[in-house]
């Protein structure tokens, strides 16, 4: 019987997870920390519903981490960032691996994107984005494995991971030019056929339902319920963020994005430096033409976002 992909390299993978964490851990901050992260812990010790989107997995898994007996409520929360920062270590690990078959290409990439400055800034504290990184990641893997295999079984907990992955994050919608080439241009019966379709949507629709825990939470009078979602207008415009995206989405002045386009550029380079011109090298010496469309949609994509659909650049 075949292992799965992400538990079958051994020893390694168990190292990265360890040390990673240790590190994250002894610069964890002790307590609350700025920004959202206060409101963020306390939404999840209260199981209620922070701003928009909600963040409904977010605050789950959140108010587990609140249980874990060790530290101050805001430490418990930092913990859970850190954790899944480890474990997004991991599995960009055994993708870089399966895709190179090079252990030291592998263990290179993951632990430089472990320790870069913007990946590391969001260990330290209660955020959703390294909750968001890990799904990236495992979404990436889990699509890498479907394309090797092609089975529906594979493409079906792709499908169910994407929907539990909304449940955290929005952006996640930005792989979905990117995933769909990959599928459609690798087998495209997977998903036009009419039974399969159905099914990966029951699959998609069923991990969605997460979100009926903002309306259900509200009603229950959770302490912190951000935007009132118990009736569908309010819900629909939480979910969506629409009380506040009007404000900043595609109503600037060309120069305003031109900025921000330059200052996000400059970030990217700022961040990962002569890495990029390694990336490069790996992203030409990709085999599959296929793979190599997939990883630029990705990067376009998720520019797009930080530029035109991103509060901040």
């Amino acid at each position: 019987m075949e292992m799965n992909p992400l538990t079958k390299h051994g020893f390694i993978p168990i190292v990265f997870i360890v040390i990673s964490f240790l590190v994250y851990l002894s610069t964890l901050c002790p307590t609350v920390y700025l920004g959202d992260s206060g409101e963020l812990t306390a939404a999840a010790f209260s199981l209620g519903i922070p701003h928009n989107s909600g963040y409904p997995l977010y605050a789950i898994l959140g108010k587990l981490f609140c249980l874990i007996p060790t530290g101050n409520i805001g430490f418990r929360m930092n913990l859970m960032s850190a954790f899944f920062a480890s474990l997004t270590v991991w599995i960009v690990y055994s993708l870089i691996l399966r895709i190179t078959s090079s252990k030291i290409s592998a263990f290179a990439g993951a632990f430089f994107m472990a320790f870069t400055p913007v990946f590391w800034f969001q260990t330290v504290s209660a955020e959703v984005y390294t909750l968001h990184t890990f799904f990236v990641a495992l979404l990436t893997r889990l699509l890498w494995w479907w394309d090797e295999k092609r089975t529906f079984s594979i493409l079906a907990l792709f499908v169910f991971i994407t929907g539990v992955s909304f449940g955290n994050h929005m952006q996640t919608v930005m792989l979905a030019p990117a995933v769909l080439f990959i599928i459609l241009s690798g087998d495209r019966k997977a998903i036009l056929n009419v039974r399969h379709f159905l099914a990966l949507s029951l699959f998609f629709v069923l991990a969605l339902s997460i979100y009926l825990y903002l309306p259900i939470r509200t009603g229950a009078g959770a302490a912190i319920h951000w935007g009132d979602p118990d009736s569908l207008d309010r819900f629909l415009g939480h979910v969506s963020g629409r009380s506040h995206r009007a404000g900043y989405v595609f109503n600037k002045r060309p120069i305003e994005y031109l900025l921000r386009t330059k200052e996000a550029l400059f970030f990217v380079v700022s961040q990962f430096g002569v890495m990029l011109l390694f990336s490069a090298w790996g992203w030409l010496r990709l085999v599959s033409r296929r793979w190599q469309i997939f990883f630029v949609l990705v990067i376009v994509f998720d520019f797009i976002y930080t530029v035109f659909l991103n509060t901040i650049s």
